[in-house]
């Protein structure tokens, strides 16, 4: 779990953020001595984390209406799975009103990184 957490904080600083603390459940505690200067905030146990529990409920109340919507009794993975896809990049069009950016949308930032990579 310590690889993958550390390629995630590089990940995120070599797009130009800063990571100062990480947000996770008890399953993380034992990384807490071993990302530091990053502070590791766990929940209790049996607790989730909040902000991460209620972007998937969000997403969850989105893909519902748009299951309920189309004229099929059951979807194929593959079309759950471009649902799901489609919800959270209509999430991601606008600015965060609480974002790091006032202009630039999670999307926008997302297509003007894969341009830049596409070009090197």
């Amino acid at each position: 779990m310590l690889k993958e957490t550390q390629e995630v904080v590089c990940l995120y600083e070599s797009r130009g953020f800063e990571v100062v603390d990480i947000q996770a459940d008890m399953e993380f505690k034992c990384l807490k001595n071993n990302v530091c200067p990053v502070e590791l905030n766990v929940t209790t146990n049996d607790d989730h984390v909040g902000e991460v529990e209620c972007s998937v409920r969000t997403i969850k109340k989105r893909v519902r209406a748009d299951v309920q919507t189309l004229p099929f009794k059951r979807l194929p993975k593959i079309m759950i799975l471009g649902v799901v896809r489609k919800a959270v990049q209509l999430l991601n069009q606008f600015p965060a009103m609480d974002g790091i950016y006032d202009t630039l949308s999670p999307l926008t930032r997302h297509h003007h990184d894969r341009e830049a990579e596409s070009r090197l």
